[in-house]
């Protein structure tokens, strides 16, 4: 979920930081934004009461969300989302928090000194490691290191190569795993916060920066067909995993072969996944972005046809 967030800051900050801060920019910011996330999380979160209704045999993940109280705190984000909707929260409020951002950087004029008030965030959030109990402000400095990396994406614009760079790369992706809580407590002894974890973040931040940079094997691995099909419907994946894994547990019960289960989930997850991403999520979203030309083509249809009457 870090790198996504990371992600979501360098993509956001790299298409409209350069853009004019005004109505209209900002208006085509905020439609983009909301037809991203927030239609398809407004169905998935529909879910579990549809299967509850549908008489689902197994377990239902999220059912919780049983009312339409209940899920309409949850679309409404009054209340932290239920397990992986947590997110949509968080993500929504940055897309906020970047207005603030991108007319801070028409007021100085300078990526300089944008970048060296974000980076100071960033440390800060890091050294003090606030809890404050709000979910944006004890995650939302992910997003900052996006940010970051899109700035400096600007100025160091070119791609890494040569076989150093490549091992260095792939040395990073190998890594990952390592700073895992369970996996980073076996080998160490020691606890760690992935969310506040220097280590973590400045792992996560050089192999983002690394692969944005296509460097050598790294950026081939990553540019393959099949990591690239799952980053288009990684948001699917997302917000679906978690009802296939709880209704599939609980209709296979206990499980011994762990690689086993863990094929046959894959093997549910994706097919789900990809369903959802071409039949409600594209579709959803690309009816959401119509929607403003939409009007427009009505209001002038409109204006045309009162000009002819006599």
């Amino acid at each position: 979920m870090i790198l996504f967030f990371i992600l979501s800051g360098f993509l956001i900050t790299k298409l409209h930081i350069d853009q004019e801060f005004n109505l209209k920019n900002c208006g085509a910011y905020a439609i983009r934004r909301i037809a991203r996330v927030y239609p398809y999380f407004v169905i998935i979160a529909a879910l579990p009461a549809f299967l509850l209704w549908v008489g689902f045999p197994g377990k239902i993940g999220m059912s919780e969300i049983d009312s339409l109280s209940k899920y309409f705190r949850q679309i409404l984000l009054i209340e932290r989302g239920a397990n992986v909707f947590w997110t949509i929260q968080v993500e929504i409020i940055f897309y906020a928090s970047f207005l603030l951002i991108w007319h801070f950087s028409k007021v100085v004029k300078s990526s300089l000194i944008v970048f060296c008030v974000i980076g100071l965030i960033v440390v800060s959030s890091l050294i003090f490691k606030p809890k404050t109990g709000f979910l944006f402000f004890d995650s939302g400095h992910i997003f900052l290191i996006g940010v970051l990396s899109a700035i400096a994406y600007k100025w160091l614009p070119g791609r890494l190569s040569g076989v150093a760079w490549s091992i260095a790369g792939l040395s990073l992706l190998a890594s990952v795993p390592l700073t895992f809580p369970k996996v980073y407590n076996s080998l160490t002894g020691g606890e760690i916060d992935p969310w506040l974890s220097i280590l973590v973040l400045a792992q996560l931040a050089a192999l983002f920066n690394f692969a944005l940079r296509g460097s050598g094997l790294l950026g081939s691995v990553l540019s393959g067909r099949v990591l690239v099909w799952l980053g288009k419907i990684s948001f699917s994946i997302y917000l679906l995993h978690y009802f296939v894994l709880v209704g599939f547990l609980s209709l296979v019960g206990p499980v011994t072969n762990h690689a086993l289960y863990f094929i046959i989930v894959i093997g549910l997850i994706l097919p789900v996944s990809w369903l959802g991403y071409k039949y409600i999520e594209m579709p959803v979203q690309r009816l959401v972005l119509n929607i403003p030309s939409a009007f427009v083509r009505r209001v002038k249809r409109d204006a045309s046809a009162s000009s002819k009457t006599p």
